[in-house]
């Protein structure tokens, strides 16, 4: 889904994947991303999913949040955008999609080929016997 990578603070160069929406981002015990930085409220923001619209970052009431350098109340994030929140700064990305695993379809399709051979086999003996 979402990725955000933790640029500056204790936590600097470490990767925070959200598996739920909406995402709470702050210093408290219960938020999804805690950051313990000087300046990051105990809720400071949330990352909100609108399906048809894209991921929607809300500043909570008198959190200053900067995204991309510009102070921002409500914003729609792009891939790549930088998030700034207190003595954080977080950068956005869309998660790298993992591949599904294809060995049963290429084990049944080895499996059909075989059997279509065999049955070409068969079939070749019996018309020989005929």
């Amino acid at each position: 889904m979402v990725q955000l990578s933790i640029l500056s603070g204790k936590q600097a160069g470490s990767h925070w994947v959200a598996r739920h929406f909406p995402v709470h981002i702050g210093r408290s015990p219960k938020a999804d991303l805690r950051l313990d930085e000087a300046g990051v409220w105990d809720q400071h923001l949330q990352i909100l999913l609108k399906p048809k619209q894209g991921f929607l970052l809300q500043a909570e009431d008198n959190a200053l949040v900067s995204v991309n350098g510009e102070p921002t109340r409500s914003q729609f994030l792009r891939n790549g955008d930088s998030i700034e929140l207190g003595a954080s700064k977080l950068r956005f990305w869309l998660a790298e999609s993992g591949q599904r695993g294809l060995s049963s379809r290429e084990w049944l399709t080895w499996i059909g080929i075989g059997l279509i051979s065999l049955c070409q086999v068969v079939l070749v003996y019996w018309l020989l016997t005929l």
